[in-house]
């Protein structure tokens, strides 16, 4: 609302300062930058919950092996920092993108938990919030499961997520198998899980 006053503080001032044609012209401009402005939505950095969706989308666009050895995160605010890789410890590992203003999140969160106690190893990662923000949404949406929080919103980059929940497995070498974004069955994740820690 702020905006929208002084952008029309701005558009009576130019039309008061300039006459004529060129006070047109300079309304003009002045309301396509306002509009377009209002239009880029929040900086690139910045994750949008993602719109509802019934089903989860699948893909086969995946981060760089090496990148799991650079995502850094703390379980608690006086925590030790490790990496996504120290944390697997050579096993494979679900780790789940969230936050705790994500309504997909924390409808995701019991699948997650319930996963875990079928022998998935999961790990919660929030991309926007404080480690001691972490503990009671996950009491509530996620019980059970280890998580943490990214250190800055260029790790989430870096992952390659671009909305949440984002769903990464890894194998045990460190290597990304699949991703998911959006809800995702337990059913369909436990699928990859079995078929990436099998043996072959």
């Amino acid at each position: 609302m702020k905006r929208e006053a002084v952008s029309r503080r701005l558009l009576r001032l130019l039309a008061w300062g300039v006459g004529g044609s060129s006070a047109a012209l300079l309304a003009l401009v002045a309301s396509a930058a306002l509009v377009a402005s209002a239009q880029s939505g929040p900086p690139a950095c910045c994750l949008a919950p993602p719109a509802r969706s019934s089903a989860s989308t699948s893909t086969t666009t995946i981060a760089r092996s090496s990148v799991w050895s650079e995502i850094r995160f703390q379980s608690t605010a006086d925590g030790p920092v490790l990496t996504v890789r120290e944390a697997q410890r050579d096993r494979p590992l679900l780790v789940a993108f969230f936050a705790t203003w994500c309504p997909e999140c924390a409808r995701e969160g019991p699948n997650l938990s319930r996963l875990a106690k079928r022998g998935v190893r999961v790990l919660l990662l929030s991309v926007s919030d404080a480690p001691d923000a972490i503990p009671a949404w996950t009491a509530k949406h996620a019980p059970g499961l280890p998580a943490g929080a990214l250190l800055g919103p260029s790790q989430g980059v870096a992952a390659g997520v671009r909305s949440l929940p984002t769903l990464v497995l890894l194998d045990g070498t460190g290597h990304e198998v699949r991703r998911w974004n959006g809800v995702t069955a337990a059913d369909t994740l436990l699928a990859a899980w079995h078929s990436t820690s099998t043996p072959r």
